[in-house]
């Protein structure tokens, strides 16, 4: 199929340039010092000892809150309604049915490599979130779930904007060169300091996040995607916690 052109595509160069930019100003907010910041700077691992209060929910929501936001917010000032329009096409009830194979597979997926990493050598890590959860207060474990909610949200309108705005540019034999990418990006907004190992970003999240850009490549629906991609995978580690607690 040949490149579209410019009059047929969703997003123009000067726009994909200003909401690339945007996405990073985003994600350069979040590690510099500031005061939303410095307020949302606790970490999950921070309060293991400590009582869940309703200051500290909002601590702990408060960065991947205003981190979703802000991309939403881009998305629609910037992109408008023909991006939204791309990232959200209908899907038909048949389409639907495919939610619990797709969200099978890439649960199982992640699931699957998430052990993995745990056993390398070289993205082993002391301890992660969800594996510690059974040693704290049970209210946390929806508090984490729904913190990686909005990390997710922001992370996919991401990613689904870079495969938007290249895929319509790109030969579609050149399209492995777009997921490879989009890996890379996922892997590396994923590396953090309480994350730092990158290899096993690239493992637990870079490796499914290009599973679920060839899921979005076919639907072209986030929320088909989110689903997909949150879903099992979210069901397999509660269960997992709570037979383990």
């Amino acid at each position: 199929m040949p490149v579209q052109n410019d009059k047929q595509m969703t997003l123009s160069w000067v726009q994909f340039t200003m909401l690339m930019c945007g996405f990073w100003l985003i994600v350069l907010v979040g590690n510099t010092r500031n005061p939303l910041a410095n307020y949302a700077a606790v970490s999950a691992y921070d309060v293991k000892s400590v009582d869940l209060t309703a200051q500290l929910i909002m601590q702990l929501l408060a960065g991947p809150f205003a981190g979703a936001f802000a991309c939403v917010l881009l998305v629609s000032v910037v992109g408008g309604r023909h991006l939204w329009q791309a990232l959200m096409q209908p899907i038909s009830m048949r389409g639907w049915w495919w939610l619990v194979p797709v969200s099978l597979g890439i649960g199982v997926l992640r699931w699957g490599l998430m052990v993995l990493a745990d056993q390398l050598p070289w993205t082993w890590v002391t301890g992660t979130v969800i594996s510690d959860l059974q040693w704290w207060d049970q209210r946390m474990l929806w508090v984490i779930a729904l913190r990686e909610l909005f990390t997710v949200i922001a992370t996919l309108l991401m990613l689904m904007t870079i495969d938007v705005g290249l895929s319509e540019r790109l030969q579609p034999s050149r399209h492995w060169v777009m997921y490879l990418l989009l890996g890379l990006v996922a892997a590396g907004l994923a590396t953090t300091s309480a994350q730092p190992a990158f290899l096993r970003q690239l493992l637990v999240v870079g490796i499914p996040a290009i599973g679920a850009m060839f899921v979005f490549h076919r639907w072209r629906n986030l929320w088909f995607v989110l689903l997909g991609y949150e879903l099992v995978f979210r069901v397999i580690t509660v269960v997992f916690v709570l037979a383990t607690w």
